[in-house]
């Protein structure tokens, strides 16, 4: 049975938003997306962090983690396996750019959890290289603010493409991320993940691995680098909270530039420990 979408506003039943609330009028807010395994929430604590964390740096108003936590409890109640989106707006408030002492406003969207994630993980994801670059800002790099037309941009053009996953550099050409996913490679024992400084979303996931990495047969480093490195990986793999890793099957770079993958060994290392995580 197909699970029937489900939403909360501030902990109550609700499916309408204020036309005047700054998550419609500006993107004012940030997000995050969790998965929900067996009616519980998966890394429930970095979540909150991060939702903490980006608040704090977009200068809004903070909510209680012990009120948020019983919303997405609430929300997860019974669920199964889902996925719980949780949104914190600026909330409702009048024309111009600058906030007033509002509080801010929560949305939870609980959905059916992704049918062919079982079956990319066994054939692993088909990527391209995505013409549509993100923008250079070290103000927001690394959160998950609710500004995603770059993502929309990209997402079309992995459809029209019939792929999977796309690659996607910054403006300067600097390997970032995927469109919904971290990115990691490996070359040997080392394995690499891009740098955020500049651009990107620091996802739960690609911190819970590089903090299982640390104790681990393989050296994990942030770098700086052009998706041509890529070409001499022996291995890559994407990540976020729902897939939770995943191995990369193949890369179109170009049409004259078809890169496939082989190995499995860091996805086989990483899948039980991504699978099972918790806080």
């Amino acid at each position: 049975m197909t699970q029937q979408t489900k939403y909360l506003v501030n902990g109550v039943p609700c499916d309408t938003l204020a036309i005047a609330d700054r998550s419609v009028q500006f993107g004012d807010g940030c997000f995050t997306t969790m998965r929900i395994a067996d009616g519980k929430p998966v890394l429930l604590t970095r979540h909150l962090q991060r939702l903490h964390d980006t608040t704090v740096r977009l200068g809004l108003a903070d909510v209680d983690d012990t009120l948020l936590t019983s919303w997405v409890m609430q929300a997860a109640e019974g669920a199964g396996n889902a996925v719980l989106k949780v949104i914190i707006s600026a909330g409702e408030q009048g024309r111009g750019y600058l906030r007033a002492e509002t509080p801010p406003v929560v949305i939870l969207i609980l959905s059916a959890y992704p049918d062919n994630y079982a079956t990319l993980r066994e054939t692993g994801l088909s990527v391209v290289k995505s013409p549509v670059s993100l923008g250079i800002n070290p103000h927001l790099a690394g959160l998950k603010h609710l500004n995603r037309l770059e993502q929309v941009l990209i997402r079309q053009y992995v459809a029209q493409q019939q792929a999977d996953e796309a690659l996607v550099t910054n403006v300067s050409g600097i390997l970032t991320e995927g469109c919904s996913a971290n990115l990691f490679w490996r070359c040997g024992d080392e394995v690499f993940t891009p740098s955020l400084a500049n651009a990107g979303v620091a996802g739960v996931m690609r911190a819970h691995i590089m903090d299982v990495l640390k104790d681990s047969p393989y050296r994990c480093y942030e770098t700086a680098r052009y998706p041509q490195v890529l070409a001499g990986a022996d291995e890559v793999i994407m990540c976020n909270a729902l897939m939770p890793v995943m191995p990369v099957n193949d890369i179109r770079f170009d049409c004259d530039n078809h890169r496939y993958y082989t190995s499995r060994s860091l996805f086989m290392y990483l899948q039980p420990h991504c699978t099972a995580a918790s806080d």
